[in-house]
């Protein structure tokens, strides 16, 4: 029975050098004998770059209706204090778990302070009305931002959420 003949390769396949130079570990650290090392396809990256991009945009759409969210139940804490907590909490919590992966960290930021105050106040007492709408007006003007703010200007909206947290009454 013939055999096939044995399959050759006749181009290399093209790695910048950039690339196949590039230690894929940690230069500090002694590698694992058994370890394989990892590189990325230039090509695959971009794709993935693009890939979140489009996703980053779809999830300000999403963030922009957690926000109205947030205010519509903001107004319902009134009426009925226990059911508008406890939707205020799923939302922030929402947002909190993921804002940061798709390039919205300060609006995580402030959603986990939301989230960190009621549970604080789960095991005391009743939460200030007025210290939720005040978070809640923060997240929803940051929302508005397109990029969001950073820097300095994130740093001094968490501590005057901070402090106002601290000390408006309970």
């Amino acid at each position: 029975m013939p055999q096939k003949p044995e399959a050759k390769l006749l181009m290399q396949p093209s790695v910048p050098s950039e690339i196949a130079s590039a230690s894929a570990t940690d230069p500090t650290r002694t590698p694992d004998p058994t370890e394989v090392p990892v590189r990325m396809d230039p090509r695959a990256l971009d794709r993935m770059y693009e890939v979140v991009s489009v996703l980053q945009d779809d999830y300000t759409d999403i963030l922009i209706k957690q926000a109205a969210s947030l205010e519509q139940n903001c107004l319902s804490l009134r009426d009925d204090a226990e059911i508008s907590l406890h939707k205020i909490y799923e939302t922030a919590h929402e947002i909190r778990g993921i804002a940061g992966t798709f390039g919205r960290p300060l609006a995580g930021k402030v959603a986990a302070h939301i989230c960190d105050y009621l549970d604080g106040k789960k095991a005391t007492d009743t939460a200030n009305p007025c210290i939720i709408q005040d978070h809640v007006d923060t997240l929803v003007q940051i929302v508005a931002f397109t990029p969001e703010p950073e820097g300095i200007f994130a740093s001094i909206i968490m501590k005057r959420l901070e402090e106002a947290t601290t000390t408006l009454p309970a």
